[in-house]
């Protein structure tokens, strides 16, 4: 009986554990970007958490040294390092003056993200497997001048 008392205890720490908040990050380079690099001195980064019971993705994204003005935010996907995926998500620029060095912060509401017929907790799980990754445009690379793919903690 012990034992089962204390499997049980140990089973609902774990359990409270993963209702914490879930980290995710992303590196941002000309280097990344795809289908091919682009050559830039620009550079950037994502800090993100999920909120694991509302499915609130709160981030902020920035970058530096962009040869222009960004164009677009997005988050894309399905797609590894290696691939193109579709637009998921804007993320928030229209608060933000957009110059050469910025950042633009935001909450995004995973189960309402309608850029693709996904269910609720379909953007959670290409999270989770490493499928989505955020880029900025410019006028200079409408395809993309930085990107990183993120990366779950």
């Amino acid at each position: 009986i012990a034992l089962v008392a204390v499997t049980g205890l140990i089973a609902c720490e774990t359990f409270t554990e993963v209702l914490g908040p879930i980290p995710y990050t992303a590196t941002l380079t000309g280097e990344s970007v795809r289908p091919s690099g682009v050559t830039t001195e620009a550079s950037g980064t994502l800090a993100a958490a999920l909120d694991q019971e509302t499915l609130q993705w709160s981030y902020t994204v920035g970058w530096e040294d962009l040869p222009s003005v960004p164009t677009g935010v997005h988050l894309h996907g399905p797609a590894d390092a290696a691939s193109v995926g579709d637009l998921l998500a804007e993320l928030n620029t229209a608060d933000t003056e957009l110059a050469v060095t910025g950042a633009a912060t935001g909450v995004l509401d995973l189960g309402v993200l309608v850029r693709l017929p996904i269910s609720g907790d379909s953007p959670r799980k290409l999270l989770d497997a490493g499928q989505v990754y955020v880029d900025v445009h410019t006028a200079n690379n409408a395809g993309g001048e930085i990107r990183g793919q993120l990366v779950r903690h």
